[in-house]
């Protein structure tokens, strides 16, 4: 992302975005995009090596890596969230938040609808902190990002703990383990 200061009263600032190909073996990373704004804040790739987005508006969005063009998946699920991936087995997943930025549950996404179905309990999140630190239920106020898999099981990070996140992905059940 490249930032573009405003002119004081004129304009607010301009965030323009790449996309990139990041080379597994070597680190590098080569743009594959032209410059554009608005890609959404969360990620993941198909096992058909499609690029999907989930948008901060709800929407998931089918992006073109030689463009960087979005075009929307199904409806928009009225959820918000800054996780998202996909599974080998092209299972998608969010973990949204709520109005007071609260990430509490897993839910999966249709990658060809867009659909979203929660998993597990609405408080799992917490519930799984809570249990960790031994406080009482529904203190916690976890903050998921960064939603990523190994196998069948998503992982995030947990702003408010610091703490690393597993989840199930058949259940929805939440863990910390670190």
């Amino acid at each position: 992302q490249r930032l573009t200061q405003a002119d004081p009263g004129v304009h607010d600032d301009i965030r323009e975005n790449f996309l990139f190909a990041v080379d597994s073996t070597t680190g590098v990373a080569t743009p594959v995009s032209p410059e554009t704004s608005g890609l959404p804040s969360a990620l993941a790739g198909t096992a058909d090596q499609r690029l999907l987005g989930y948008q901060f508006s709800g929407q998931l969005v089918e992006i073109d890596i030689d463009t960087a063009t979005q075009t929307p998946v199904g409806d928009p699920t009225g959820l918000n969230a800054t996780s998202f991936d996909i599974l080998e087995n092209d299972e998608g997943f969010i973990v949204p938040f709520d109005e007071n930025f609260n990430t509490q549950q897993l839910h999966q996404i249709d990658i060809a609808t867009g659909a979203a179905v929660p998993l597990g309990s609405s408080q799992a999140v917490g519930d799984a902190i809570d249990n960790t630190r031994g406080t009482g239920l529904g203190t916690a106020t976890p903050f998921i990002i960064s939603l990523g898999s190994v196998d069948n099981s998503l992982y995030g990070i947990d702003l408010d703990t610091d703490s690393l996140i597993q989840f199930d992905s058949e259940t929805g059940d939440a863990a910390v383990v670190g």
